[in-house]
């Protein structure tokens, strides 16, 4: 799974743009700003965290920071000549996008929420014509009137009925200071998840004793950091068992675990399935393959 660089900060807290592909190619990923995703053409598999939906012509996709995703477009997108296009919007929010504004005035508590749905990502079916028509005008402007189109984009969202993607634990990405020592440990988490990460080892990366850390890594992350490995690792196994012809017991040893029954156990813990009963839901109902 790939960390994203974006060309966003507080100086530059929105990047928009137009865009228009053959299909989607970007792998599995994330990155610590928001996004939003509308597809005004094309047709294929959303994967968010532990989750697999799909996405159609006139969805909006939001994701909140470091939210793994990745969308696959349907196999006619890739070999049909006629039908190779995919085409929307994406807009991407700085993660601390007019933090204090949100958080503190009562007038914006609606926006406060959606941004907290957006945590475990958003999917709006058939979004109405006033969301499409900021979507699709907002890339095209700069400065204020850019700006009060999202705010605009943000009281439609506020009045529809919103449910998340993701329905299992809750977490809170809303990383707050020091966001290069989270971001350094997120960073070697993510290159070495499949491998034994021990506490200790960890903490000394972090520069912090165990308990310290342990403490640090569930406010920045609100989750334990055995429970984020897991998760992880739970999330990369989903990722291919849709879109590989790996055993079982193969999945289970490159997502890191050390016993196929750890895994089995583990997965249907966070999934709500077993790895053969999810693989096999897959195929019949996202005809992937």
């Amino acid at each position: 799974m790939i960390n994203e660089p974006l060309p966003i900060s507080k100086d530059f807290p929105v990047k928009a743009r137009l865009f228009n592909y053959k299909y989607f190619t970007y792998p599995w990923h994330f990155h610590p700003q928001y996004e939003f995703i509308y597809i005004k053409k094309g047709k294929g598999s959303l994967f968010v965290g532990t989750s697999i939906k799909r996405f159609e012509e006139g969805d909006i996709i939001i994701l909140g920071p470091n939210l793994p995703h990745y969308l696959k477009s349907d196999s006619e997108y890739y070999f049909d000549e006629k039908k190779l296009e995919v085409k929307g919007t994406i807009i991407q929010l700085e993660m601390d996008f007019m933090h204090y504004s949100i958080t503190n005035y009562p007038h914006l508590i609606k926006i406060k929420n959606v941004f907290e749905i957006s945590a475990y990502g958003i999917h709006i079916k058939n979004s109405n014509k006033k969301l499409v028509d900021l979507l699709d005008t907002i890339p095209e402007q700069q400065g204020l009137v850019q700006l009060i189109s999202i705010l605009m984009l943000f009281k439609e969202l506020t009045e529809l009925e919103l449910e998340p993607i993701i329905k299992t634990s809750k977490t809170n990405n809303k990383y707050k200071g020091s966001a290069s020592r989270i971001e350094k440990v997120l960073s070697y988490i993510d290159e070495n998840y499949t491998k034994n990460i021990t506490l200790d080892k960890i903490a000394f990366i972090s520069n912090m004793n165990p308990a310290a850390f342990c403490r640090f890594f569930k406010i920045k992350t609100g989750k334990s950091f055995k429970r984020y490995i897991s998760e992880i690792r739970i999330t990369h196994a989903c990722k291919l068992l849709a879109l590989s012809d790996f055993q079982i017991l193969q999945i289970s040893t490159d997502c890191g675990f050390d016993t196929i029954a750890h895994f089995n156990r583990t997965f249907k813990k966070y999934v709500g399935y077993t790895p053969t009963a999810y693989k096999a839901i897959i195929l019949k109902k996202n005809n992937i393959f």
